[in-house]
């Protein structure tokens, strides 16, 4: 429900949200942070964390929108269509800077993948790699040190 003013319109600052949501759902790369896309062709169908199935292909995921230090939104497509926005919890990480960029999955018992998240190396000298984890109850540990606690399915993803 959208509330009105005392004048019966909207207030500047729900303006400028709505606005904000409207444009990094609907102009790619307009509200682009810097960290970029990353691009995983997948052998199984794959859960994302909206809840829905998707069939194999390429996964890609753009770092969009910087909620706050800690939670991004990510522009998500499934074989070159728009799926939606995802959020994720966001760290820094240690992954060297000539690394590929890795995404991480949990495959199920019937062969099918979660995406749990990934990690995009830093894009220059001045920069930090980042990790994204996208699925809620899920981590990624030990991704720097080369393994992966847990059941985890990890990919060497491309930038776009």
């Amino acid at each position: 429900m959208i509330e009105k003013n005392a004048q019966g319109g909207l207030g500047v600052g729900r303006i400028a949200i709505l606005a904000a949501v409207i444009a990094c759902a609907l102009a790619p790369g307009l509200l682009h942070a810097a960290s970029g896309c990353v691009r995983v062709r997948t052998d199984a169908p794959v859960f994302l964390p909206d809840g829905g199935l998707y069939p194999a292909g390429t996964l890609t995921l753009c770092d969009s929108l910087a909620l706050s230090p800690v939670t991004s939104l990510h522009k998500t497509y499934v074989n070159g269509r728009p799926i939606g926005l995802l959020a994720s919890r966001r760290r820094p990480s240690e992954v060297s800077r000539d690394s590929a960029p890795l995404v991480v999955f949990h495959r199920d018992f019937f062969g099918r993948l979660e995406l749990v998240g990934y990690v995009l190396p830093a894009a220059s000298l001045s920069d930090r790699s980042t990790t994204f984890v996208l699925a809620e109850g899920k981590e990624i540990d030990a991704v720097e040190a080369g393994s992966v606690a847990g059941p985890l399915v990890v990919l060497a993803a491309t930038r776009p």
